[in-house]
């Protein structure tokens, strides 16, 4: 009985040895894969936080290097920029009364160039007469409706000077535009207009400064 009780101890002690070495077998198969997967995860978590750690880095320098910059150097590019603007207005309001007066073609009446400069305006335009009324008569009319469309379009302009040319042929035939009359004209003036009986060809008569180089 003596020696069977001790094989079934022995053999119990040997079922426990046993075990015990398939843990340590499954534990060192095992726990080496979930180490690294853990060690992957750890490394990307810290590659994410040196990126992220990069950017604040690289925003706090360029924020330091743009409060570096010079008052005169700040004041320098807040000009250009004003200048900029003032250019694309310009252009805006040239391109504007460039419709209003009708650009020029070929052998007819139209503008040639415009120069705003607020409150100032300068135009210069080419009248071809039709010969059917006096050339003032003819100017009055066809430029006092415009001058009056600018005036209600454009409430910055205040001044305007009007240089216009007309067309002269030679003896050869050869046809030349010339400058004939030049005048000015002011808001206060079209404000003092009663339009109800005053008749457009009679611009001349108001307008200020006229000058006559050549009758046409």
């Amino acid at each position: 009985m003596k020696k069977k009780g001790c094989k079934i101890i022995l053999a119990t002690i040997g079922a426990i040895m046993g075990a015990f070495i398939l843990l340590i077998v499954l534990v060192g198969i095992f726990a080496p894969e979930e180490e690294l997967q853990k060690s992957a995860q750890a490394r990307a978590e810290r590659k994410k936080a040196t990126i992220e750690e990069g950017a604040k880095q690289e925003t706090l320098k360029a924020e330091i290097e743009r409060k570096k910059i010079a008052p005169e150097e700040m004041a320098r590019q807040e000009a250009v920029k004003d200048e900029e603007m003032a250019k694309k207005e310009i252009a805006k309001v040239e391109d504007s009364i460039k419709k209003i007066f009708e650009a020029k073609k070929a052998g007819n009446s139209g503008v040639v160039s415009i120069r705003y400069a607020k409150p100032n305006c300068t135009i210069h335009y080419d009248l071809f007469p039709l010969g059917l009324f006096k050339y003032e008569d003819e100017l009055g009319m066809k430029l006092m409706p415009k001058i009056k469309k600018l005036y209600q379009k454009h409430a910055e302009i205040e001044n305007v000077i009007i240089l216009i040319r007309g067309p002269f042929q030679d003896r050869y035939g050869n046809m030349t535009w010339e400058p004939v009359v030049s005048f000015e004209f002011t808001r206060d003036v079209l404000n003092q207009i009663n339009w109800s009986r005053f008749f457009n060809k009679d611009l001349l008569k108001i307008a200020e400064n006229v000058a006559w180089h050549r009758r046409s």
